[in-house]
């Protein structure tokens, strides 16, 4: 028997220590919250650990910082297209925030919008449709298959930005430096060696 890996959807603030840990990031608009919970339930009974801040933000905590961690504690980085989030200033920043870092994001519509509509850069991707009337199912298909693609190296960059992460936060203490086999590990991974 396969355990099951849960859900994420406390709202807590991943530590660079938490980098890799999650499958994936849900980027929405308040307005589809609905679909996002819907989602993230269906990712996680898939195996797929999906942090999401639907709920466990407690009032007062700096939840765009706590955000901008969970997005670089995620290999992967799902936006929901809608009107609304396309129109969404939160919703932009966390998407600016994922190219920054180089994540993978993964498009999908679950609410028609137009092409021209779309942030920079996402009308190139191919997008992923669950929009109402469509198969759910076969758009949760291809959204886990593009969240499995190549996870070997989007776990290493991941946990690569979280050391890089702590060796900031740590005022760039030299100590938190890549020394010995894991600087080698990543130096092979880079040559493709």
């Amino acid at each position: 028997m396969v355990a099951q890996r849960s859900v994420v959807s406390d709202g807590h603030s991943p530590s660079a220590a938490d980098a890799g840990r999650f499958d994936a990031f849900i980027s929405y608009s308040r307005e589809d919250a609905g679909v996002a919970k819907r989602l993230r339930a269906a990712l996680g009974e898939r195996d797929q650990v999906v942090w999401i801040d639907t709920e466990g933000i407690l009032a007062g905590a700096d939840w765009q910082a706590r955000i901008m961690r969970a997005i670089e504690a995620c290999t992967a980085f799902v936006f929901l297209i809608s009107p609304d989030s396309i129109r969404s200033a939160v919703c932009m920043r966390e998407l600016d925030q994922a190219a920054a870092l180089n994540k993978l994001i993964v498009p999908v519509v679950i609410r028609a919008v137009a092409l021209d509509g779309l942030p920079s850069g996402m009308s190139a991707r191919a997008a992923i449709s669950i929009r109402e009337g469509d198969d759910f199912e076969v758009g949760l298909s291809s959204l886990i298959e593009a969240l499995r693609a190549d996870v070997s190296w989007r776990n290493q960059h991941t946990r690569l930005a979280g050391r890089a992460r702590e060796w900031l936060d740590a005022g760039r203490d030299r100590s938190f430096l890549l020394r010995g086999v894991g600087l080698r590990l990543i130096q092979r991974h880079r040559s493709g060696v």
